[in-house]
């Protein structure tokens, strides 16, 4: 087992249904035995060599979602079994945007999106800005000031 995976281990829950299937993965609706509570397995066929990157990918979804910022879904294992790159994580009921948008082909009242985009937007914030902020030392860095702005960094 790669120390850098946190092994999800599936024998206090049960398989609820299937959630979808694409291309490469398949995601599971899980209920936990004993505290009754939800959550969704995605296992993906990975290609010989790219458990790396899968793993990559996983530490990714693990600093961003564990902070528990609104709108990104909270991961709780991931790792590699028979092939199949696994990741336990809150089950979110709903759809896609793309299936949204299909099922709402009218035009949309603007609170809705704006209230789509104000989801969206603070998850993307929040990717792009606010974990930085949770990720860098400024001094165990050395990260250089930016001499316009005091409050930011520059990072090589």
């Amino acid at each position: 087992m790669n120390d850098n995976m946190i092994e999800i281990n599936l024998e206090g829950y049960d398989k609820v249904r299937s959630s979808g299937i694409g291309g490469n993965a398949s995601v599971y609706k899980l209920c936990n035995k004993e505290g009754g509570y939800v959550r969704a397995l995605r296992e993906a066929n990975l290609a010989e060599g790219e458990e790396e990157s899968f793993m990559e990918h996983c530490r990714l979804l693990l600093r961003l979602g564990n902070g528990c910022p609104p709108y990104i879904t909270r991961v709780y294992g991931c790792d590699i079994k028979d092939g199949k790159g696994r990741v336990l994580m809150d089950y979110v009921h709903g759809c896609c945007l793309t299936d949204y948008f299909k099922d709402n082909q009218e035009v949309l009242p603007a609170d809705e999106v704006m209230r789509l985009f104000n989801e969206v937007g603070s998850a993307l914030a929040y990717c792009h800005h606010d974990i930085y902020l949770s990720c860098y030392d400024k001094i165990a860095d050395d990260l250089k000031d930016d001499p316009n702005d005091g409050r930011k960094a520059f990072i090589d």
